[in-house]
């Protein structure tokens, strides 16, 4: 199987710092490749939840939209620390 490149978008590292101001553990996994999101968030509360950092205008490569319609749990796409907000929001128990 062909292992595409993968690249760390410019938002990458700030988003995660949002993240973990929230208390999420961030797991950064944007080198796996093959469509796999860029972190793997664990929430305070327990949740586990598959993040894809974007650029605001940034789009899905085609190897992650393959991943996102084959995974059956949780994954957003986050572009802004709005997004990250929201999310922490969402998955509060």
């Amino acid at each position: 199987m062909r292992r595409w490149a993968s690249k760390k978008d410019l938002v990458h590292d700030e988003l995660v710092m949002w993240f973990e101001r929230l208390g999420w553990q961030v797991i950064d996994t944007h080198n796996i490749g093959l469509g796999f999101p860029d972190v793997l968030g664990v929430h305070p509360d327990g949740a586990v939840v598959l993040v894809e950092f974007k650029t605001r205008n940034g789009r899905l490569t085609k190897a992650e939209r393959r991943f996102h319609i084959g995974y059956q749990g949780p994954i957003e796409i986050v572009r802004t620390p709005a997004d990250v907000m929201r999310i922490d929001r969402e998955y509060r128990v």
